[in-house]
């Protein structure tokens, strides 16, 4: 579903998910209107599948509103109760979530170096 919401700055799609945004109601009403012109195009979009005027999302791993992005909380616990890795793999996954969210976290490559050293 990129390609319909390429160049629509206020979109961003993965899959089959599109979600819009503004800072003002204005601006997000924009972006809908230029979302809902994909169908010009093809694409068939079910409203019963829409959720509109969110002040905050869960999308992807991460919260969406007013303030930015960040990692869901749900998600950062999840990492935190995980099992210590007992072996290459599952060290590899546990690396793998926490580099998910790399640029929340300050000097993440200097922290992880001496695992990354245990999987080479």
């Amino acid at each position: 579903m990129d390609s319909p919401t390429t160049g629509l700055g206020s979109t961003a799609a993965y899959l089959d998910d599109i979600i819009v945004t503004g800072k003002t109601i204005e601006e997000h009403n924009s972006g809908l209107e230029a979302v809902f012109r994909v169908q010009d195009f093809g694409f068939r979009l079910r409203l019963e599948n829409c959720s509109l005027l969110y002040t905050e999302i869960r999308y992807l791993g991460f919260i969406i509103d007013a303030e930015g992005r960040r990692p869901d909380p749900t998600r950062i616990e999840a990492i935190q109760e995980m099992p210590i890795p007992e072996d290459v793999s599952e060290l590899r996954a546990f690396l793998g979530l926490v580099n998910f969210y790399g640029t929340f976290v300050r000097e993440l490559h200097n922290l992880q170096a001496t695992l990354d050293a245990l999987i080479k």
